[in-house]
């Protein structure tokens, strides 16, 4: 086992740039490994959410679909009513695509809030709150 070496590059870059680069190692007799080309791509954007249904201050039967669209492909939560656990949201994983469309979720009757977290690949997050009232 040899010596651990780091570097580092600082780059440049528009989002969805693409930057290639690969590893040349060698050691002191001489051996040499170049890995395989790799690519990353700049996302610095975070994504977009949209509430499909239901909208924002609609009213709703006690039983309803909710379904949320992103723009790419996020791991997406979900809080109802504030829902806090150690003193802090409490948001559910509930898939990690672009389009959900949940089971039929039942609320009592009255003013609800729906918080969506949607979280990108880079790490990026967005965030959506949607009130709506649940009719009896």
């Amino acid at each position: 086992l040899g010596d651990i070496h780091e570097c580092s590059k600082m780059l440049d870059g528009e989002d969805g740039d693409q930057f290639y680069f690969y590893y040349n190692v060698s050691d002191i007799a001489g051996n040499q490994v170049i890995s395989k080309q790799k690519y990353i791509i700049l996302d610095n954007e975070e994504p977009e959410i949209k509430v499909v249904s239901p909208t924002e201050g609609q009213e709703v039967s006690k039983n309803f679909l909710l379904t949320i669209t992103t723009n790419e492909k996020t791991d997406i939560y979900l809080n109802i009513d504030n829902k806090q656990e150690n003193g802090k949201l409490n948001y559910r994983k509930i898939v990690s695509k672009s389009t959900f469309t949940s089971n039929v979720l039942s609320l009592n009757e009255g003013d609800h809030i729906i918080k969506i977290k949607a979280i990108d690949k880079a790490g990026n997050e967005a965030n959506k709150t949607i009130p709506i009232i649940v009719l009896e």
